[in-house]
Order: C-alpha cells, then sequence, then structure tokens
C-alpha cells in the first residue's frame, strides 16, 4: 500500500509541471515582465526535482526495509519482554522456592537442636543412671564377695572346729631284760582329741637307743609300710608300738633308762583323713625314761613333732 502511495505521488508531482510549462508558453510574453513589488510580492513555488525510477525504487526499498526493521524490532523488543517476564517469574518462583526452603531448614534445625539437647540431656541422665547402677552393682558384688568371703571363712573354722585331729601321748613302755626275752618297747598312745572321727588311720614308727641329746643330722627314717587303716572316733585313743630291734649290753641298761648320755627315742608319723575328705599327718617324737617309783616319762623334742 506503501508503494503505489508513493507511485501516485511521483505521477502526479511529473504530470503537474508539464502542465505548467504549457501554460507558460502561451503566456510567455505577458508574464515576461511581471515583476514583484514590496506591496505585490511575487510568489515562486519551487517544486522538487523529478526522481527517476532507480531513485524511487530505491526510496521504495529502503523504507520497506525500514519498516521490516521496525516489525523485527517490535517482536523481538515482545520476544524479550516475554523472556524477561519469563525470568522474572522463575526469579519469583526460585525466590519462594528458596525462602520455604530456607524456613523448612530452619525450623528442621531448630527440632533438630531440640531433639539433640533432649536426647544429650537424655544420654547424660542415662549415663548417670548407669553409673549409679554400676556402683551399686560394684558395692553389691564387694559386698557378695565378702559375704562369700565370710562364709568360706565361717566354713574353714566351722571344719576346724568339726574335724579329728590325732595326737600322740606318752604311754607305757618296757626295759630290756635279756634273760625274759624282753627287749626295749615304748607304746606311745595316739588319741583323737577332735568332735568327728577320723578316717583311714594309718601310721608307721619306728625306735632306736640315740645319744643325748638327739644329734641334729639325724632324719628320722621310717619303715615303708604303713599300718593300720582304723577309723579312731572322737576321744578313742589307740596304743602305737616300737620296739628297739637288738639288745643292748646288759650293764648299760640301767644308763639308758636314765637317759645318761644315751636314750630310747620313738618317732612316728601318722596320717589320716577327717569327715570332710581332707587329708591330715602327725608326726612324733619321744625320748623316753624310766624313773623309780614312777614309772615311763617321756620327753617330746623340738624337731619332728608337728601337725597340720
Amino acid at each position: 500500500m506503501a508503494s503505489l502511495l508513493v507511485l501516485a505521488l511521483a505521477g502526479a508531482m511529473v504530470l503537474v509541471p508539464q502542465k505548467d510549462s504549457q501554460h507558460t508558453k502561451s503566456d510567455n510574453a505577458a508574464a515576461r515582465d511581471v515583476r514583484g513589488t514590496p506591496q505585490a510580492p511575487a510568489i515562486v513555488k519551487v517544486l522538487p526535482p523529478e526522481k527517476t525510477r532507480d531513485e524511487a525504487d530505491a526510496e521504495s526499498r529502503e523504507k520497506k526495509e525500514h519498516a521490516d526493521n521496525e516489525g523485527l524490532l517490535s517482536k523481538s523488543t515482545l520476544a524479550l519482554a516475554v523472556i524477561t517476564g519469563l525470568l522474572a517469574l522463575g526469579t519469583g518462583v526460585l525466590a519462594a522456592f528458596t525462602y520455604k526452603l530456607w524456613t523448612a531448614t530452619t525450623e528442621m534445625v531448630g527440632k533438630a537442636d531440640t531433639a539433640t539437647g533432649k536426647q544429650s540431656s537424655d544420654m547424660r541422665d542415662s549415663i548417670t543412671e548407669m553409673g549409679r547402677i554400676a556402683n551399686s552393682v560394684h558395692e553389691s558384688a564387694k559386698v557378695a564377695a565378702s559375704s562369700v568371703a565370710a562364709i568360706e571363712e565361717m566354713k574353714t573354722h566351722a571344719q576346724m572346729q568339726m574335724r579329728a585331729y590325732l595326737s600322740v601321748g606318752v604311754g607305757n613302755g618296757t626295759y630290756q631284760e635279756r634273760e625274759r626275752g624282753f627287749y626295749f618297747d615304748v607304746r606311745p598312745v595316739l588319741l583323737n582329741s577332735g568332735n568327728t572321727p577320723a578316717h583311714k588311720v594309718g601310721f608307721r614308727v619306728a625306735a632306736e637307743i640315740l645319744p643325748v641329746p638327739l644329734p641334729d643330722h639325724f632324719t628320722f627314717p621310717l619303715p615303708d609300710q604303713i599300718d593300720g587303716g582304723l577309723v579312731l572316733g572322737p576321744g578313742a585313743r589307740f596304743d602305737l608300738f616300737g620296739r628297739v630291734p637288738n639288745f643292748v649290753p646288759d650293764d648299760e641298761v640301767v644308763a639308758i633308762k636314765k637317759g645318761h648320755n644315751r636314750a630310747v627315742y620313738i618317732w612316728g608319723k601318722i596320717v589320716y583323713e577327717d569327715v570332710f575328705g581332707a587329708k591330715h599327718h602327725t608326726n612324733f617324737c619321744q625320748q623316753i625314761i624310766w624313773l623309780e617309783n614312777v614309772g615311763v616319762y617321756g620327753i617330746y623334742q623340738h624337731r619332728h613333732n608337728d601337725a597340720d
């Protein structure tokens, strides 16, 4: 439409000068001397120069390109506005989401702090309670251990009070009388001084004439065979027996009976079990002398007299 308007305008402009030229030729003579005065100025109409077709086409193309550029610019501006709006909308949505996320995170952190604080408090309380329980258990264990130890001690004491105790006392004896076939022999007394029977009582006994005092290097040898095997009840007695294996010269009998330089010694070892199944032993050693109007008298030696 703009092109047609431009072409019509150009045609009109071309036609108008040609008409005026013809008119001017017909009136050339009359108007040659016409001049303007201050009172009646002459008006001269200046017409633009006639454009060629190329110029008109170029102008038309320029206007079309300008219009196209204006349309493209408008479309680009509109697209940019739409994109800017979408970007603003996305930014708003992102901002709202970020705010919501921040709010939720803050709330979650607050709840976590509260829960953590409560959990820490509960854990401290639990640890304190566990410590108290552990201390109580420890104290109870100590009390229990003390009680067990006390019970064991009481049990041990009770067994010690109730068990059998075998000891060897001085008994009787015979001095040597060769013409009657009597050797020096000694019969010490085995006594259960405990409160319960002694079981499996066994003994080994030996007798010999040895120096007075008894030499320190003496080892108290005993026979290999264990005699006995009896049960000896509380307060019961049993006579042991030991005999000197050989005769001595008859003129030494009186001195030996009195314990001058040499004397008769009897020693031995007793083994037994108490009613609780524990094994025990008793060792003994006595020096025997005969006193006038008194009879047999025994002297316990400082060695080989012990018991458990």
